[in-house]
């Protein structure tokens, strides 16, 4: 998982991790809004209906 490396704390350091992991799948749902929580709930049960580990990362951008 992302979190067991290091808590990334800056957007190289995420970027750096995440080149360390083996990714199957990516869904990336931008921008988001409140009236698409079900999409986002969605595509988060679809992901963890398949074998292995899902992350989700939530990022706020000024």
């Amino acid at each position: 998982m992302i979190s067991s490396l290091a808590m990334p704390k800056t957007k190289h350091e995420l970027i750096r991790n995440l080149n360390k992991i083996r990714i199957s799948q990516i869904e990336v749902i931008e921008p988001y809004d409140l009236s698409m929580a079900d999409t986002l709930s969605k595509t988060a049960k679809a992901m963890a209906a398949k074998s292995g580990q899902v992350s989700i990362i939530i990022l706020r951008m000024p």
